[in-house]
């Protein structure tokens, strides 16, 4: 037994220290950081990583809030000793979790992770006011990936350089000014996958995303359901997308009213969760009586060349009233619909007069109340 016991020690002290770093990386740093006490050899080999994980969840378990806050000490001062002896230059991946209120302490850390020349940015922070993010931030050029979550605002200059950048997550953040994701994805000449989640008062009163490189676009607007006195009432959200290479796309939105497309030639999927306006009705021929021509509408019209397309109950809860007048989808070959609860079929015969080439339908249900 003690034989085999030595033999596998071996087989990982004969391992070359690169491939004892790669194994390292797929650890948070404070796990890595505990290998230290294995041996000398494991001693400073984690200060090699290239992948900086901190997360606050690993320390905070306190029963007392005064052991809670000699935990946050605790780890403000890990992630500082952490920083201070990692011997990487080029720091693939930063990921942060926090959710303390020193924000001269996160400031300082994604500076650092700033000037070692991170690929890869990953902000999740809960905390009460919102980090604004240093200038160099927005002229680096190795960052490749960027995930911004929770308290962060974005006051975005006048110059933005980000030539490495292709995937950018922007999740319940704040915004300077109407125009901040636009002057953000203008200084982006490389980006292919947008995300933005947002939530209401994030001083975005319109999502204008205008990017020729992008490829992949998400958009999550949800409401809070509470009512917000100091919002203009006579304003409504729109979203705005300009993107000719475009290949996916994926709207859950139950809060904007209008969405301006353009045309998206490249298009093969697109997902579709709104809820529209039931008031907008118009007089159809074709129908002989009333349909619903809205946003909803002309969203589809702009995308009738997709290949896939998904929708949801909530999307066609119009079409239950009355038939909407569609466009012809002669590329779409795949048409899906999710429906939770219960729903109409009076939907179905005209999306599949306007699907001519359509190969496969697929109608899911899920049940709202289970039993």
């Amino acid at each position: 037994m003690d034989s085999e016991y030595e033999e596998s020690r071996d087989i990982i002290s004969n391992l070359p220290d690169e491939l004892l770093c790669h194994i390292l990386s797929f650890l948070p740093t404070k796990f890595a950081v505990g290998t230290s006490i294995l041996s000398k050899r494991w001693r400073y080999l984690w200060a090699s990583v290239p992948i900086l994980d901190f997360d606050d969840e690993l320390w905070l378990n306190p029963s007392t809030l005064v052991e809670l806050e000699e935990r946050i000490i605790m780890f403000q001062n890990f992630v500082d000793g952490a920083l201070r002896h990692s011997e990487v230059s080029c720091i693939k991946k930063f990921r942060l979790g926090y959710r303390d209120n020193n924000l001269d302490s996160v400031y300082s850390w994604i500076c650092i992770a700033l000037e070692r020349r991170v690929q890869e940015l990953d902000l999740h922070l809960l905390i009460d006011w919102g980090v604004e993010l240093p200038p160099m931030f927005f002229i680096c050029k190795t960052l490749v990936v960027v995930k911004l979550s929770c308290a962060l605002f974005l006051d975005i200059p006048t110059t933005v350089w980000l030539p490495s950048l292709k995937a950018l997550h922007l999740k319940s953040v704040e915004y300077s000014d109407d125009d901040s994701i636009q002057k953000l994805l203008s200084g982006c000449p490389v980006l292919e996958e947008l995300v933005i989640e947002r939530e209401e008062r994030d001083n975005q009163w319109v999502v204008n995303v205008s990017n020729p490189s992008l490829k992949i676009l998400r958009i999550f607007f949800f409401t809070d359901g509470l009512a917000h006195p100091y919002e203009q009432e006579d304003q409504d959200y729109k979203v705005v997308v300009d993107a000719p290479n475009l290949e996916y796309l994926s709207i859950t939105d139950y809060l904007s009213k209008d969405y301006f497309v353009k045309d998206l030639p490249s298009l093969v999927k697109a997902f579709i969760d709104v809820e529209q306006d039931s008031e907008e009705f118009e007089e159809s021929p074709h129908n002989d009586g009333i349909s619903y021509r809205g946003p909803i509408y002309e969203l589809l019209g702009r995308i009738s060349n997709v290949k896939c397309l998904s929708l949801t109950g909530v999307t066609l809860d119009v079409s239950f009233l009355c038939p909407p007048i569609l466009p012809t989808f002669h590329n779409m070959t795949r048409l899906e619909f999710l429906f939770i609860g219960g729903f109409n079929w009076d939907f179905l015969p005209n999306f599949l007069h306007s699907s001519p080439n359509l190969e496969g339908l697929i109608i899911e249900t899920v049940c709202k109340y289970p039993m």
